[in-house]
């Protein structure tokens, strides 16, 4: 081989592994120029993606913010309404507790103008009294001069001995009725008034019998100068319609006189079984409270032998009409304590209180409200049928001996309290076992 063809041969070797060296430096190169450019993208991304994170937290720590601002105003003004509003319910109470004052103020104002009206009534009856009385002895001493001389003659020395005596008797009949007015005026209850006044008829009379009105019937309260007969049966009563002259004096309010059993309504049979009548005069007397015949006194002249005053029939009247203001006096008292009971009564939630009038009918009643209305009506049974209570008590029998009044009860209180509240009957159960029946519902009877 030719020395040129060996260096075409060489040149051709050292071309070949320098291309191949070439080659490889170039896809060498390339590949770190790849590697680089994929570093340089993923960086991108990376940013890219730090970026859209930074600008979604951002935007989510602005919402968060308006979030808090919206409820940081939100609660401001809900606290504002609260404030408005426990100020407007300051008020209202306060508004209803002035309002409570002023009808309590209203109350003892009209107590102590029914006070006054009465001491009025007092001071008008005194002087009639009065007046009646100068009527009656006057009278009485003109009778008694004629009596004197006739059955003692000329005789000065036996007509001023008949003439001491008959006042000695007169003052004797003054000295017991003022006895009784004074314990009258002492006495604290309707009882201690109606013992009293039957006492004193019988003291004066000889026998009497008190009875007091309960509905449609007169339950006898108590008989005085039966001397040694049988004493009535416990509990004894009879119906008006058939009370004979008793139901005259019921309706009329005035005193009405059977004289010797003559007259064209003399007792009824129930009386005359009590030993009442019996051919005697006798006399029924009405005990009026407030113009409502709330008691009848009867009493006749008694057994043969005991001396009578001549002016009983009289007396008695004055005793049944003085009876009947303290009954009055007693009750105004009582009423005029449950109106401040009322008005003292604390203030329901809410600020409501049961103040309205009559002619309302409120769309809503809290239930406080309604138990002291219904506390109130049966209080009046209590305070009006006392005795009546008391028996029914000891009977166990409350409902039936009461029925009347308590329905009457319940009918002003249903007009009171619309049939939409679910506690009305309820609650007038409550108060009728808790103020009537002294809590014990079994005092009611099978009735209730």
């Amino acid at each position: 081989m030719s020395l040129e063809q060996r260096l075409r041969d060489l040149a051709d070797g050292v071309g070949s592994r320098l291309q191949e060296a070439v080659a490889t430096d170039l896809r060498s190169l390339i590949d770190q120029v790849l590697a680089e450019a994929a570093g340089e993208r993923d960086l991108a991304v990376a940013e890219a993606r730090d970026q859209a994170a930074s600008e979604a937290l951002e935007q989510a720590r602005q919402e968060h913010v308006t979030t808090l601002d919206r409820l940081r105003s939100e609660h401001e003004e809900a606290l504002r309404a609260a404030s408005d509003a426990a100020a407007t319910e300051r008020l209202s109470v306060v508004a209803d507790q002035h309002s409570s004052l002023a009808d309590r103020d209203a109350a003892i104002t009209e107590r102590d103008a029914a006070i006054a009206e009465r001491d009025s009534a007092f001071a008008e009856r005194d002087t009639v009294i009065a007046e009646r009385d100068a009527v009656v002895a006057e009278r009485d001493a003109a009778r008694a001069e004629a009596k004197l001389a006739a059955e003692h003659g000329p005789d000065p020395a036996a007509l001023a001995d008949a003439r001491a005596e008959e006042r000695q008797a007169d003052l004797l009949c003054a000295e017991h009725l003022l006895d009784l007015v004074r314990r009258l005026d002492r006495a604290a209850t309707l009882s201690q008034v109606l013992d009293g006044l039957a006492e004193y008829g019988a003291s004066e009379a000889g026998r009497t019998a008190l009875f007091v009105v309960e509905g449609q019937r007169l339950r006898l309260w108590r008989v005085v100068g039966l001397d040694g007969a049988a004493p009535p049966p416990e509990p004894f009563s009879i119906a008006a319609d058939e009370s004979g002259v008793l139901s005259d004096v019921i309706q009329s309010g005035l005193p009405k006189a059977t004289p010797g059993g003559t007259d064209e309504r003399p007792w009824a049979p129930s009386l005359t079984a009590l030993g009442l009548g019996a051919g005697r005069v006798g006399l029924a007397l009405p005990v009026a409270v407030g113009g409502r015949v709330v008691a009848v006194l009867c009493a006749d002249e008694g057994f043969e032998g005991r001396s009578t005053p001549s002016a009983w029939p009289e007396l008695l009247e004055v005793a049944a009409r003085h009876a009947g203001r303290c009954l009055e006096a007693l009750t105004a008292a009582r009423a005029a304590s449950l109106w401040r009971a009322k008005a003292a009564a604390p203030v329901p939630a809410g600020g409501r209180t049961a103040t309205w009038t009559a002619a309302e009918q409120p769309a809503e009643v809290d239930e406080p409200a309604a138990r002291r209305h219904a506390r109130l009506l049966i209080a009046e049974i209590r305070l009006y049928n006392e005795s009546a209570v008391l028996e029914g008590r000891r009977a166990g029998d409350l409902a039936s001996r009461l029925g009347v009044e308590i329905d009457r009860a319940r009918r002003l209180y249903d007009a009171r309290i619309p049939a939409s509240v679910a506690f009305r009957d309820r609650v007038f159960d409550d108060e009728l076992v808790r103020t009537l029946a002294d809590g014990d519902p079994g005092l009611l009877g099978p009735a209730a």
